[in-house]
């Protein structure tokens, strides 16, 4: 197997054309996670709202001394995090750590916004 690996990656193409059979056997089971696929959207749901949670705060973190970007990015990531903590209410025991992470590091963000900028108030 690793000397079929080494010859496939020598001829470029090739590795490609060895992963194709890959994707076509994960469609062997969709009835196996057909039960699942709600919890798989709603569990996908979560991981983008936390995704948007993670953008808005690292947003808050580079907009330095910037009131406005400091306020926007605020903003954004209290919005993020109540959309976390509303999609996690079914999420168990790893939504409710979701939810509870990202309300305190909201307000780790929201007492350094405010030490910078007294005026911003996103809410």
């Amino acid at each position: 197997m690793l000397t079929l690996f080494v010859v496939a990656a020598g001829c470029g193409g090739a590795a490609s054309e060895s992963r194709a059979p890959t994707p076509a056997s994960g469609p062997a089971s969709p009835s196996a996670t057909a039960p699942a696929g709600e919890a798989a959207t709603e569990s996908s749901s979560l991981g983008r709202a936390q995704a948007d949670f993670d953008d808005a705060s690292r947003a808050v973190e580079l907009a330095g001394n910037e009131c406005a970007q400091l306020c926007k990015a605020l903003a954004s990531m209290a919005r993020a995090a109540e959309r976390v903590c509303d999609l996690a209410r079914d999420g168990g025991d790893d939504g409710q750590r979701r939810c509870t992470d990202a309300r305190a590091r909201l307000e780790v963000a929201r007492a350094r916004v405010r030490e910078k900028c007294p005026a911003c108030d996103p809410g």
